[in-house]
């Protein structure tokens, strides 16, 4: 299962599509599948967000600058006057104090033989919305969110001279490499794998400019943009987001069919869906619940596939293509 977990959002979404499409919940017949329209990846973490009440995203302005939260991603952050420090929280790496940063240390053009040198402390705001790191030069915006920490280099004025805007960023902590995604960046104590990517750069009109995000050394980044045609600021804007892929039950078989949604619930039970009649070693028809350690069904589950979960309280909602549940006709929605 991936981290973070999106699943009470996404199992709404599916419901309320379910429940809104015409004629679903008319007839006990089995209708052909109808899949919800999907959600843009890039959009997830935004959708999601506005679902989501709670101080695991935030940012605490402090009197030496913001300490910043993402459960989701299990990362914590503290923007300080040398820039953010961040930290993993996720248990193996627990009281470890294990810190890694990205830091601009220099702007210029790609193939020049000098660069501007920004000095390794500045001034550090923040409110519950951002923080900001500001030398001259460049200012960094730091802002969380479900999709991770995203660190914003703000470049205030064109450099001199002719090709691609170059900013170098010093990496602390950690080491990179190059991914399909951006770059991998493994922490030096614990091994995690953080994603630095989602990388996004614009000019002061709005306007999307070609860039990428590069390796060049394992303790160094550097962001390549074609500023050619640029308004001035220019934002630079990768997220720094959890990488782990981990499995739910490790050395227990999966599902025998379609894992088609995920709820959750505030004791941190999962329930899942589908169109499975075993999970794990357990039968379990088309719905079933994880306590952490074991999977256990759910009385005796749907007689068909079920495509939406919503957990609210102590109560389990579901949606789907199925006509009884738990033995009670129950035409394609039950509690």
């Amino acid at each position: 299962m991936k981290s973070p977990i999106l699943s009470t959002f996404l199992a709404l979404t599916a419901l309320f599509t379910l429940l809104s499409a015409p004629g679903r919940a008319q007839s006990s017949a089995t209708p052909a599948a109808q899949p919800a329209a999907p959600i843009p990846f890039d959009q997830l973490g935004a959708a999601a967000q506005k679902q989501y009440s709670g101080d695991g995203i935030s940012i605490t302005p402090s009197a030496d600058g913001a300490r910043l939260r993402v459960v989701f991603q299990k990362l914590e952050g503290q923007a300080t006057r040398e820039g953010l420090w961040l930290t993993s929280t996720v248990e193996k790496d627990a009281g470890k104090g294990e810190k890694f940063r990205v830091l601009a240390s220099a702007i210029g053009r790609r193939d020049a033989a000098s660069s501007l040198i920004l000095p390794p402390t500045g001034n550090v705001q923040a409110t519950a919305d951002a923080a900001t790191f500001t030398r001259p030069g460049v200012v960094e915006e730091y802002r969380v969110s479900m999709d991770g920490v995203r660190q914003d280099f703000v470049i205030t004025e064109r450099p001199a001279g002719a090709g691609e805007l170059s900013v170098d960023l010093e990496l602390s902590g950690a080491t990179a490499e190059a991914a399909s995604y951006g770059v991998n960046l493994t922490l030096a104590g614990s091994g995690r794998a953080i994603a630095y990517s989602r990388l996004r750069v614009t000019d002061a009109t709005g306007r999307e400019l070609a860039a990428s995000l590069e390796a060049p050394a394992p303790d160094r980044l550097a962001v390549r943009v074609d500023d050619a045609t640029a308004t001035y600021p220019v934002r630079i804007d990768p997220t720094f987001s959890d990488a782990d892929w981990v499995s739910l039950n490790p050395g227990i078989p999966g599902a025998n069919n379609n894992v088609s949604t995920v709820a959750v619930d505030g004791s941190g039970n999962i329930y899942v869906g589908g169109s499975f009649t075993v999970i794990g070693t357990v039968a379990a028809s088309h719905i079933a619940k994880w306590n952490g350690s074991a999977w256990s069904a759910l009385g005796t589950g749907m007689d068909y596939q079920v495509n939406a979960l919503a957990v609210t309280g102590s109560d389990l909602y579901a949606g789907g293509y199925f006509g009884t549940a738990g033995g009670v006709p129950a035409i394609h929605i039950a509690k």
